[in-house]
């Protein structure tokens, strides 16, 4: 009776209220909501799904990499790279649903080639502005690159024969900081004139909370195993606990203790994945080496909550 009245009370809130409090959940709760929380009823799936577009779908970005023989300066300076193969990045950011509401569209919203963009070669910086990369016999700006050379990347995609790509191409999801494979899924659409891809929302929702959800459960894990965790649990001297105490709680060494939980959780689920090849969940994340201060931030902070802290 008390659960009928706050489902009751629930249903009665309109559906942007809902939406709200569901995108203010905590991390952990955020994502399993996904799985539970749609199948409540019509409005909390309603609601669910909304929360998520905002909080995740808009979020969410894809990347390819471009491969091209060779890479030229248009700068007096600067030097020409034409020995060997040079994967380049190509972001395609969220940029609509579509009208239907059943697709997302990613595409380049702005052109790196006409801004500050710098391109990594080896350990050198330069920028994209200055560069013309190879295609066939003639070299083109970044601009040009993805109409260019999308096809080499896309097709394989969408005929589910990427996996036969060497070097991997992607495409790849990112979201949180975690870059994997993009599941192959059906009823994508790719336009190859303006390089958008439009992909089934919900697809990439599922693809990515599942993922984020092994991370978690696995840090949560290795978590419980943390020496921060465990000493509570022993007796010691005073002056010995208090000594541990304070080198364990320092705030270098606790960040130091995350990062390697976190890339020994993602090398275990890398490890999974390739034990058990299944296509649709071919995941491959990166680990913190490859994550930015600001998108290790919010792993992080989660990580502390695991320990108690």
């Amino acid at each position: 009776m008390v659960a009928h009245g706050i489902r009751a009370s629930w249903d009665a809130l309109p559906c942007e209220i809902q939406t709200m409090i569901i995108e203010g959940m905590e991390p952990q709760e955020f994502r399993r909501a996904w799985f539970t929380c749609r199948k409540v009823s019509h409005t909390f799936k309603s609601a669910t799904e909304n929360a998520f577009k905002t909080r995740v779908v808009c979020k969410t970005s894809l990347f390819m990499g471009l491969v091209v023989n060779s890479i030229r300066s248009s700068k007096p300076g600067l030097k020409d790279y034409d020995s060997g193969s040079h994967v380049v990045p190509y972001p395609l950011e969220f940029s609509r649903f579509s009208e239907r509401g059943t697709h997302a569209s990613f595409r380049q919203t702005d052109d790196p080639g006409a801004g500050d963009s710098s391109f990594f070669i080896g350990s050198h910086s330069v920028p994209v502005r200055f560069l013309r990369f190879s295609v066939g016999d003639r070299h083109v700006p970044y601009s040009q690159l993805g109409k260019a050379k999308a096809r080499e990347v896309l097709v394989p995609y969408l005929n589910r024969a990427s996996d036969q790509i060497s070097p991997p191409q992607g495409p790849y999801l990112i979201h949180s900081g975690a870059v994997f494979v993009l599941p192959y899924m059906d009823h994508v659409d790719v336009d190859f004139e303006t390089v958008e891809l439009s992909i089934p929302w919900q697809s990439v929702i599922g693809a990515i909370m599942t993922q984020e959800v092994a991370i978690v459960d696995e840090l949560t894990r290795l978590a419980s195993e943390d020496l921060e965790e465990t000493q509570r649990h022993f007796a010691t001297s005073p002056s010995a606990e208090q000594g541990l105490r304070i080198n364990l709680g320092s705030e270098v060494v606790r960040y130091r203790r995350f990062k390697e939980s976190f890339d020994r959780a993602v090398r275990t689920i890398r490890g999974r994945s390739s034990r058990h090849r299944i296509v649709d969940h071919d995941w491959w994340i990166w680990g913190t080496k490859q994550m930015s201060e600001e998108e290790i931030e919010p792993w992080y902070k989660e990580w502390t909550s695991y320990i108690d802290i």
